[in-house]
């Protein structure tokens, strides 16, 4: 699931240069762990994927 969600964020077009830099944070993010989705609350891990 990871890999489809780093694949969805890849195919992101950045508006701006904001958006530019939290495309490279998320991908960099979802290189870095495999520790993604919520597992405790309020925020374990911190960060993870939020709706």
């Amino acid at each position: 699931m990871r890999d489809e969600i780093r694949a969805l964020v890849e195919a992101l077009t950045p508006g701006d240069e904001l958006e530019a830099r939290h495309r490279a944070t998320a991908l960099a993010w979802l290189a870095g762990t495999a520790d993604i989705f919520r597992r405790v609350k309020p925020r374990t891990p911190s960060p993870h994927l939020v709706a």
